[in-house]
């Protein structure tokens, strides 16, 4: 029995751990078939150099160091026609000024080989100028104009090999969303350029595209996968032949170790490629390898090693540039040479025919002039004819001109008759006009006081500056004055926001805001009170015994939304109470939360019992708090469409770890981009402040 019950015990595990391995590998293995980990064993590297098949120029021309491109520019003819040989010469000085970060003369090089090309109809050699222009297009951030590119790839469908354009165009669509900031989408064509590169076995292309497959999974959150990719990247970087003798000299490998995070390695790799760049004298290479150290020591802090590598880059660019820019005038000067000599040679070829021919083009010329003298003159004694019938029309038209001018005289009179009255009416209403201009700027006048005053009413500003010295405060009225009231207190231990929002517009508000400041500062200052709570509910009392003998009319229209914030440094808690007003605020200067403020709007309308509710919290040093008026919430764009607290709230939690000043220009800027072609159509004000310190 004892047998028996271990052997049922043994089988029971085995079949508990077969079910976990099964379930085990219906999870794992979808996962891993969607970012497959290349394979090692199936894409060994080629023994002999000359297996390596570029299929496009590398950043820097590496792929043929016996061919100083410089020199071949230099002594470049536009006299010879072999136009292949131009777009060649143009495609590696290009790819020599993308080495050393010189995208503007690149850009034009490769633009010049491109035209040439489709001249030539050369399908397959446009579609790689295109790749690299697509790669610059990236590098300075151009995406408009690296999308025309693209375009302009895609269309080109008549490629012989096929892998070559399925490689290229992936990477370049890789390129391009990776940049824009989509790499879920470019890992998708990386894949695929791989995959194509696999069956061309283009190994340096190969690890050139575990980099930018790396870097995309890197971009998705992907490190394990990313850092796979990388190491065998690592396996593909190709040497080369310098004089016989193999060198490892490529962009990829130190990107690759920097991307690693082995800056030793990544250091290491660029030194010696640019002790051989040196030895062999490629100023070229030379610049290109030291504008990248200069970066890694940068990076690491040693400015001094990278001032020395930036500057030694900087003077082997500008003497590349300046050999390239005095090649470019030799040739433009030749091709103008050219130009004017053909024109010359045409132009004594013109001349000699017409000396040889000069009897029969004298007989032409004759016979030419003679044709057109008879028919000039046929057409002289035609018009002469007509001339004569136009008079007699003419004669029998001035005396009918002669009757109509004696009407025209009696309807001028009663026309000058209609235009004394018209004149008349214009003075009247001129001085009509210009008694409203009058009016009107009486009433302006009037306003633009009012809007002083209450511009005086608002607190000082060096008072919460010196409590509160990280704050904003954004005021917009709708039209001059404005039915927002901002009232503060910094009394003794505590300190009391109040920010109300009285019905109404321009005069109306601004009228029943002075009284709602009057009425605060009588319940605050004088009575004592300082509960939030409390003060709504007195400020709501008061409110109706002073508007209760007022029409029926005046009760529906007139009420006040209102929040107070009180801030006890002594009990170190916060109170907010509001009456349809909610609170904004932050307990660490991160996360933003609302509270709706649960007292109903104070009008003439609110019973007699108040329902109570408000916040209290604990008060600590970094809290955030925002207090706005509906203006700001309720504003809509050219589709009626609301901002909505939400949106505040999600905006606010974004914005709420920069400095106050800038929080302000961050939120006038969100107000005027939602309200684009349309008007502000309520008050805004808006108050936002940090406790930078709870002690008194």
């Amino acid at each position: 029995m004892m047998w028996g019950g271990r052997v049922k015990h043994f089988c029971r595990v085995v079949v508990l751990l077969a079910a976990l391995f099964f379930l085990w590998s219906a999870v794992s293995v979808p996962l891993y078939a969607m970012h497959p980990t290349p394979d090692r064993r199936q894409l060994a590297p080629p023994i002999k150099a000359n297996e390596v098949h570029v299929v496009s120029g590398l950043r820097v021309p590496l792929e043929n160091l016996e061919v100083d491109w410089i020199e071949a520019y230099q002594h470049l003819s536009l006299m010879d026609a072999d136009t292949a040989r131009l777009v060649e010469i143009y495609t590696n000085v290009a790819l020599i000024l993308e080495g050393i970060e010189s995208y503007a003369l690149a850009t034009a090089f490769l633009e010049n080989a491109y035209e040439m090309c489709e001249k030539r109809d050369d399908t397959e050699r446009c579609f790689r100028l295109l790749y690299e222009l697509i790669r610059i297009d990236v590098v300075v951030g151009d995406w408009e104009q690296a999308a025309l590119h693209l375009q302009a790839a895609q269309k080109l469908e008549f490629i012989a090999n096929k892998d070559l354009r399925e490689l290229i165009l992936s990477d370049a669509n890789g390129l391009y969303y990776q940049g824009i900031g989509k790499p879920k989408t470019a890992i998708h064509y990386f894949l695929n350029a791989v995959a194509a590169a696999k069956q061309m076995n283009v190994w340096e292309q190969i690890s050139e595209l575990y980099l930018h497959t790396a870097t995309a999974y890197r971009g998705v959150g992907m490190v394990d996968i990313a850092r796979r990719y990388l190491d065998s990247g690592l396996l593909y970087i190709q040497p080369l032949r310098f004089n016989g003798e193999m060198r490892r000299l490529s962009v990829t490998e130190p990107m690759i170790y920097t991307l690693l995070g082995d800056w030793g390695k990544a250091k290491a790799v660029l030194l010696e490629a640019l002790r051989v760049s040196k030895q062999e004298k490629k100023e070229w290479l030379e610049a290109g390898f030291s504008l990248r150290l200069a970066r890694i020591f940068r990076a690491e802090g040693d400015y001094e090693k990278a001032y020395q590598h930036q500057m030694e880059a900087m003077v082997l660019c500008e003497e590349l540039n300046r050999v390239i820019s005095q090649s470019s005038f030799k040739i433009y000067d030749a091709k103008c040479i050219r130009e004017e000599g053909i024109q010359e040679e045409a132009r004594g070829a013109l001349y000699a025919l017409l000396m040889k021919n000069q009897k029969l083009y004298t007989w032409l010329l004759l016979g030419a002039v003679s044709f057109f003298g008879l028919f000039f003159l046929l057409l002289s004694l035609r018009n002469f004819l007509r001339l004569q019938a136009r008079d007699k029309i003419l004669q029998e038209q001035r005396a009918q001109n002669a009757k109509r001018n004696s009407e025209l005289i009696i309807s001028f009179a009663h026309t000058e008759n209609l235009r004394t009255e018209n004149q008349f009416k214009n003075e009247q209403q001129e001085s009509t006009r210009r008694s409203l201009l009058y009016k009107n700027s009486l009433i302006m006048n009037s306003i633009e006081y009012a809007n002083t005053i209450q511009l005086s009413l608002r607190p000082n500003q060096d008072n919460m500056s010196m409590r509160y010295p990280n704050h904003f405060i954004i005021y917009r009225p709708n039209n001059i004055v404005s039915g927002d009231l901002f009232w503060f207190a910094d009394l003794i231990d505590r300190s009391i926001f109040i920010l109300a929002d009285c019905s109404g517009h321009e005069v109306a508000g601004a009228a029943l805001s002075f009284i709602a400041y009057m009425k605060l500062n009588q319940i605050v200052r004088e009575t004592k009170v300082t509960d939030p709570i409390e003060i709504i509910e007195e400020f709501t009392r008061q409110f109706n015994d002073l508007w209760k003998d007022s029409t029926e009319s005046f009760k529906m229209q007139a009420n006040v939304k209102m929040g107070v914030l009180l801030l006890d440094y002594v009990a170190k808690k916060v109170h907010y109470a509001g009456a349809s007003q909610a609170l904004f605020y932050s307990e660490d200067g991160r996360g933003v939360k609302r509270y709706s403020g649960r007292m109903p709007t104070v009008s003439l309308d609110t019973p007699s019992y108040v329902r109570k509710g408000g916040l209290t919290l604990d008060l600590v040093p970094g809290m955030v708090f925002y207090m706005m008026t509906d203006g700001f919430i309720e504003q809509p764009d050219k589709e009626n469409s609301k901002i909505g607290s939400r949106n505040v709230l999600r905006y606010l939690s974004e914005i709420v770890g920069l400095p106050m000043d800038t929080q302000r220009r961050h939120l006038l800027a969100y107000f005027a981009r939602h309200r684009v072609g349309m008007p502000q159509v309520d008050d805004v004000t808006l108050l936002g402040f940090s406790v930078e310190n709870t002690e008194l």
